[in-house]
């Protein structure tokens, strides 16, 4: 869309693929911060005006776009505008802050329980006696 005072709107509706360094301290009780920036490498900031228009980005919006994951939860997105300088020109970027925490029901239910269940069943195994009268055996057989 281009203005009669010359600028000019564009979208490029398109899918990314970004990775984050992950802390996995505090597994699965998690949270996370990516940062993603979006700007020119070829046009410098005299040349383009790259701006946003929220620097705080709601997600709970009626008729907003943003669909779910079933692993994380997004809480926070905010935007800011950074300028660059490389080799004396001048970019301008559009950095997005995501915080992620991670739904840590599937890890708690699939992992935790299940490990926990079977490291106390081998515990009270250990001490359990194999007979009814009270002796303790030895659970190999000493003839082999």
């Amino acid at each position: 869309q281009v203005l009669a005072d010359g600028t000019v709107f564009t979208t490029n509706p398109s899918v990314y693929d970004t990775w984050c360094r992950l802390n996995l301290n505090n597994f699965p009780f998690d949270h996370q911060e990516c940062e993603i920036n979006i700007g020119s490498w070829v046009y410098t900031a005299n040349e383009t005006q790259i701006t946003t228009n929220q620097t705080e980005i709601r997600l709970d919006v009626a008729g907003t776009i943003y669909e779910g994951n079933s692993e994380w939860e997004v809480t926070r997105i905010r935007a800011e505008i950074k300028q660059s300088i490389d080799d004396g020109e001048h970019f301008r970027e559009v950095w997005y802050f995501i915080t992620l925490n991670r739904r840590a029901s599937y890890y708690i239910y699939v992992l935790l329980v299940p490990t926990f269940i079977v490291t106390t069943l081998c515990i009270i195994g250990l001490f359990t006696p194999l007979d009814n009268f009270g002796n303790r055996s030895e659970r190999v057989p000493e003839n082999q």
